[in-house]
């Protein structure tokens, strides 16, 4: 009798186990079927972007493929998978993947952004500022300052001079350290011959990055402008010693002959 009795209170024992752990496994898989399908989601496009910013492109491609194993209408992930391509050199899959992500989501700005780039890439300005100027209207795209800075650079390949300063000044209201702003409104400067403006900018500029071409470049114009003899040295050697192969570089050495020809002209006797 007490043998029958331990067997059915091992059976009942076991049997309360079983209701409780399969009760445990419910409470558990119901959430990972609906709320975390969003996170994971969210997780794997991040992981994609991360290792497409690292060169690991097949890690990348691992993520952003189970990204739209979860939700195949993915903007996020498409646009990640534009990328992968253009880091593969495939650029007629890059605009296929970007126009895909477009289609999936019209408001995702991130996509809109990055395909405005590479349409800009590609000398295709007027498509580029459509594109460009979507997602710096988007108060939710948390990348405006970039996408106004954009805005204005396609605005000045265009011709548009004013709609590419008040697109570069929107740009610094939103984001004071845009640096390819201030590059882009001293450019702007040179061309008016606002000499003076054009120094200050690209002083700001040197704070917040460090020199390219083009901002070694426009710095030798002003100076030359401004006869800051210490700052056109400095420049045009900074220019030749970092950037020696550059188109800015040669455009210097350019100019340096024109004003050397121009100078011996006004030297010489009548």
């Amino acid at each position: 009798m007490g043998v029958f009795m331990m067997k059915q209170l091992h059976i009942f024992t076991l049997a309360i186990l079983v209701i409780l752990l399969s009760s445990c496994v419910t409470s558990y898989d119901e959430p990972l079927s609906n709320v975390n399908l969003e996170k994971a989601l969210a997780n794997h496009i991040e992981l994609g972007m991360d290792y497409l910013s690292r060169g690991d492109l097949e890690a990348a491609a691992f993520h952003l493929n189970k990204a739209l194993k979860i939700d195949d209408d993915s903007a996020g992930a498409y646009t990640g998978l534009a990328i992968l391509m253009l880091n593969e050199g495939d650029e007629q899959s890059a605009e296929k993947f970007y126009k895909i992500a477009i289609s999936k989501d019209k408001k995702y700005s991130r996509a809109r952004n990055n395909y405005g780039a590479f349409l800009f890439e590609k000398q295709r300005f007027e498509e580029a500022l459509k594109h460009f100027q979507q997602a710096a209207t988007d108060l939710q795209y948390n990348r405006r300052p970039m996408a106004y800075a954009n805005v204005g650079l396609t605005q000045y390949k265009l011709g548009n001079i004013d709609e590419a300063e008040q697109a570069f000044v929107r740009s610094l209201k939103l984001d004071p350290n845009m640096a390819r702003s201030y590059l882009g409104l001293a450019e702007i400067a040179v061309n008016k011959h606002e000499y003076q403006a054009a120094r200050q900018l690209l002083e700001t500029y040197g704070y917040i990055e460090q020199p390219t071409p083009q901002s070694l470049y426009l710095q030798t114009v002003a100076a030359y402008r401004l006869d800051d003899e210490l700052l056109y040295e400095n420049a045009a050697k900074a220019l030749q010693e970092l950037y020696p192969d550059s188109p800015e570089y040669q455009q210097y050495q350019d100019d340096s002959a024109a004003k050397e020809i121009s100078e011996s002209k006004l030297n010489s006797p009548k």
